[in-house]
């Protein structure tokens, strides 16, 4: 039995068709950072670079305050601020502050440290992941289900339960040259791609339909540990 609820997650890559989605679970205890180690690996996301995960409170509270009480009055004042947001991002284990990413208005907290259960909870709670701030990736997540489940146990999470189609392409330009990466591997590839496609893997070997669950599943849990112990070596050294 797992020691913790379980959390089920629908996940998908923003702002691209076809459709690049994952349905999975992870333990409810794990951190905010673990979560999005493990959206990277299944969007075959390398952990190179940056990431941030937006929590939507107001709007998440909100929702949830409605859907149990629908009675409640729009304008009353229970419900949150909509625009209320939190932000969680790496920060300096020896000073407490955020590195130089820029101004944002959201609060800031340290994705490392914060329990995701504290950031998510209730089905229907949504987040976003940023991966990469140059080509500027971002996963839509919804929170489908919080389950409790005797015949999962700990070390079967995480896990993917279903997907479609295969995920990004590090350092390719974000959206728009993943597309361009999709139309160069059906032989449309127009001359801006000719340019840099030595930078690029080989157009000849990618298939955007390309899905394999077990793949993905075999060794999650230990890469999501690699992956975690390398955003640490990339900031905290």
């Amino acid at each position: 039995m797992a020691s913790q609820p379980i959390y089920q997650f629908h996940a998908e890559l923003y702002d691209f068709k076809p459709r690049i989605w994952r349905r999975f679970q992870v333990l409810s205890d794990i951190t905010v950072a673990e979560l999005g180690c493990t959206m990277q690996i299944m969007f075959m996301m390398n952990g190179y670079h940056l990431m941030a995960i937006d929590v939507p409170v107001g709007r998440n509270y909100n929702r949830t305050l409605m859907t149990k009480f629908p009675d409640t009055p729009p304008d009353s004042k229970l419900l949150a601020n909509k625009d209320m947001n939190h932000r969680y991002m790496l920060i300096e284990y020896d000073t407490g502050k955020l590195p130089d990413y820029g101004s944002y208005k959201q609060e800031i907290k340290d994705i490392m440290t914060s329990p995701l259960k504290e950031a998510v909870s209730n089905e229907g709670d949504r987040l976003a992941m940023d991966y990469d701030f140059g080509d500027g990736w971002r996963v839509s997540v919804k929170l489908e289900k919080v389950i409790i489940d005797d015949e999962i146990k700990d070390e079967d999470l995480p896990r993917v339960i279903k997907g479609k189609n295969y995920g990004i392409a590090e350092d390719i330009g974000g959206v728009g040259g993943l597309e361009r990466l999709m139309r160069a591997s059906k032989g449309e590839k127009d001359e801006d791609y000719e340019e840099y496609e030595d930078d690029w893997f080989s157009a000849d070997d990618f298939d955007i339909t390309e899905f394999d669950i077990d793949e993905i599943n075999d060794g999650l849990k230990e890469a999501v540990d690699e992956y975690i112990k390398d955003y640490k070596r990339m900031l905290y050294h």
